[in-house]
């Protein structure tokens, strides 16, 4: 059976994903942490919108399921 992705659960992972700290802090203001967004923005400029992680993160974790689904029937079918 199919996993299915959860849109609620979907919305939560890819809020806490937006916050996801790429880089340490190191000070306030002279070198601020770098997080997913805050990269995301910079190479994106004003076509970034918080919908964009939510996107890219369900399609991920799509793809993964799909792999993970074609990897479950062939140890099932005994191909690998």
């Amino acid at each position: 059976m199919p996993l299915k992705i959860d849109g609620k659960a979907l919305e939560a992972a890819s809020k806490k994903l937006r916050r996801l700290r790429l880089t340490d802090v190191g000070g306030r203001k002279e070198q601020p942490c770098e997080t997913l967004k805050s990269v995301l923005q910079r190479g994106l400029g004003g076509l970034y919108s918080d919908a964009a992680v939510e996107y890219i993160l369900k399609f991920g974790v799509k793809y993964y399921l799909e792999a993970r689904e074609a990897e479950c029937e062939e140890v099932d079918h005994g191909t690998v």
